[in-house]
């Protein structure tokens, strides 16, 4: 557009030498508008670049504070009642960062340290077992239409139980936190190799996935690209559905007895959901420091 604009005032000034003074006079009224609109576009421009705040800045600012509002208003003060109860039992001392994903949950039992890990982003379970399970219901009622279209429309009766049985099916409440956590139990005792549980909680109980022996407590647990290698590269064990029934059984009262059981398979997906929310509501505080600084 600039470049457009820089054209007939060059073209004006090199006839000049012949043009007659009318057509001189002319030429100048010609080139005038252009020369006046590149100053005021490079004024605009320049301006644009002094602001301090951007013209969306005001309305990013208001629907963060609308938003903080409403979960702050809906979060409460009070701890709730699952976590008050899991605090007063005393076994697991709860390590939460804030800002971090990753939760530590560590007692002692005897000479050992246990240490039961696990990370909000599991939450995310719970959104992708929603939409295949949304994708699911859509090619069942689709193909339920396609097969049985003809029968809905010769009687009316079918058709009725179809709709009470929808009613119903909206009117029963969804199981809450229904969706499979992943959860990493460690067992140190000194100067011996350190075992390690990987778990997967789902309905209220929880299944052993493999079981692994690190030399050391640095490679079991340490959150580093270093370790996360290491483990990579390490022998995980056999499937621990493949092991022999009462081998299986026996690991499992090991478990419970250190106080791995049902009641931690509820605790630990309640908890994602209730440190996620205060993520959520850090982050929004956090971004809207920024817009508004």
């Amino acid at each position: 557009m600039l470049r457009n604009l820089r054209l007939p005032a060059f073209r004006s000034a090199t006839a000049a030498a012949w043009k007659p003074t009318t057509l001189r006079q002319a030429s100048r009224l010609a080139v005038s508008p252009a020369t006046s609109l590149l100053k005021q576009t490079r004024a605009l421009s320049v301006s644009g670049f002094r602001a301090s705040q951007g013209l969306a800045d005001k309305d990013l600012a208001h629907c963060l504070d609308s938003e903080l509002s409403y979960e702050l208003e809906n979060q409460g003060e009070k701890v709730p009642d699952f976590l008050e109860s899991f605090l007063e039992k005393d076994l697991f001392k709860v390590k939460d960062v804030p800002g971090q994903n990753e939760v530590a949950l560590i007692r002692t039992f005897g000479t050992e340290t246990i240490t039961v890990t696990f990370s909000i982003a599991e939450i995310h379970n719970a959104e992708d077992m929603m939409d295949n399970e949304l994708d699911n219901l859509d090619a069942e009622t689709t193909e339920a239409a396609e097969t049985s279209g003809s029968a809905r429309q010769s009687s009316s009766v079918p058709e009725a139980a179809d709709e009470a049985n929808e009613e119903d099916d909206e009117d029963m409440p969804l199981p809450e936190n229904n969706y499979p956590v992943r959860f990493n139990v460690t067992v140190e005792k000194p100067g011996t190799p350190v075992l390690s549980f990987d778990l997967t909680a789902e309905d209220g109980d929880y299944g052993v996935d493999h079981i692994c022996v690190y030399r050391d407590a640095k490679t079991a647990r340490t959150q580093t690209a270093e370790a996360d290698y290491a483990r990579r590269g390490h022998y995980l064990g056999p499937n621990f559905g493949f092991l022999d029934d009462d081998l299986k059984s026996a690991f499992e009262t090991y478990l419970e007895e250190r106080g791995i059981d049902s009641s931690l398979a509820i605790f630990i997906p309640d908890y994602i959901e209730y440190k996620e929310q205060g993520e959520y509501v850090r982050w929004l505080k956090d971004i809207k420091k920024v817009i508004e600084a």
